[in-house]
């Protein structure tokens, strides 16, 4: 089996008031042929699709567009989370449409991919429950198992996790308990699956830049890259906007960073997606496929003044 992983789009974003829904054009058009050239079987979007919660239509029409053409007709699974920028309700509206062609959309922690009936298509949902779900995909041999964690803040898991504004126990607290839903959920794993995960959180060793919007003040959403689940062949992460594998963790987690330079900051950062081919019982093989698309980000300093600047 052969995935793809991408995420944080930021489809309607702006930079310093100038649009760069041309430049998000450009990268879609992009992802649609690597995709395509690469035969790839599976897409996992992990999050933070749009850049705010209510889209602009052309950010909308954007993103329909390109998982149609990921689908391509039922040819290719797509799965799509929500990230802390996205609307979990809008982002999965088109779901009745959606799951027919084997596009999966989820916005809530908990939510359960089984309750949409996928098409007569060759893409299937073989089993599912909250959290998680089992994939039949177009031309693979062994099914695809899918731990999927949209962005879980505590209004979106619905639970209070500490009553002490102390920010050491309320992340403690927040680990612990997104721990204990990897663990429960990674049971559904089997030997005779491709064992996935996507998520859309913060990993403690994770590098940050400066166009991410802070989940939390202070460091309370924080994760501990040792409660991830040892027997998952991958964990596809969105949040953080440069490339990087979480060495520290007990498989391979990556967060593939978005397509685009969204900050000066990323100014002089290498762009990706990550390719992943992996069988039952196996390491999966992991690489990065660098993207070249949108208008880079320089910085430029008029040492003479504003007249320099000005001409």
């Amino acid at each position: 089996m052969r995935i793809l992983h991408t995420s944080d789009w930021h489809l309607g974003k702006n930079l310093e008031h100038i649009s760069r829904i041309d430049d998000q054009r450009e990268f879609i058009d992009c992802l649609c042929k690597t995709v395509e050239e690469q035969k790839i079987d599976l897409v996992l979007v992990a999050g933070d699709i749009y850049d705010t919660y209510n889209p602009s239509a052309a950010a909308e029409g954007l993103f329909y567009d390109t998982i149609d053409r990921f689908n391509d007709k039922g040819k290719r699974a797509i799965v799509v989370i929500a990230g802390n920028h996205d609307n979990p309700e809008r982002l999965c509206a088109a779901s009745p449409l959606a799951y027919k062609n084997g596009i999966i959309l989820l916005g809530y922690p908990g939510s359960d991919a089984g309750i949409y009936k996928t098409g007569s298509g060759s893409i299937k949902i073989a089993d599912s429950g909250p959290g998680w779900l089992e994939l039949c995909v177009p031309g693979c041999e062994h099914h695809a198992v899918i731990i999927a964690l949209p962005y879980p803040s505590e209004s979106r898991l619905e639970e209070i996790l500490s009553q002490q504004a102390d920010e050491g126990i309320l992340q403690k607290a927040y680990s612990e308990k997104i721990g204990c839903i990897f663990s429960s959920l990674s049971q559904k794993f089997r030997d005779d699956t491709v064992n996935l995960a996507v998520r859309h959180l913060f990993l403690r060793g994770g590098k940050e830049s400066e166009s991410e919007r802070t989940l939390q003040v202070g460091g309370a959403l924080t994760v501990d890259p040792g409660i991830l689940p040892s027997n998952a062949h991958f964990v596809a992460l969105g949040h953080l906007h440069r490339p990087q594998e979480i060495r520290n963790s007990p498989c391979p987690v990556f967060y593939s960073g978005s397509p685009l330079a969204y900050s000066f900051s990323e100014a002089e950062h290498s762009k990706a997606v990550y390719i992943i081919d992996a069988v039952p019982g196996e390491k999966a093989d992991v690489r990065p496929f660098y993207l070249d698309c949108g208008k880079p980000l320089r910085r430029w300093i008029a040492e003479e003044g504003i007249g320099q600047a000005i001409r």
